[in-house]
């Protein structure tokens, strides 16, 4: 399934998915990433 093919997903089907995040910060900062999956499984949509 190539990126820009749409997906099709009709009620009670369930879907496994993942992303992937490409994060930047400068040398002289710290930083935390913390994902939730818990809002996907919400329903949470991102386009």
């Amino acid at each position: 399934m190539g990126a820009g093919t749409p997906i099709i997903q009709y009620p009670d089907e369930f879907m496994l998915g993942s992303t992937t995040v490409c994060v930047a910060i400068s040398n002289d900062i710290v930083g935390n990433l913390d994902g939730r999956g818990s809002l996907g499984r919400l329903g949470l949509v991102v386009l």
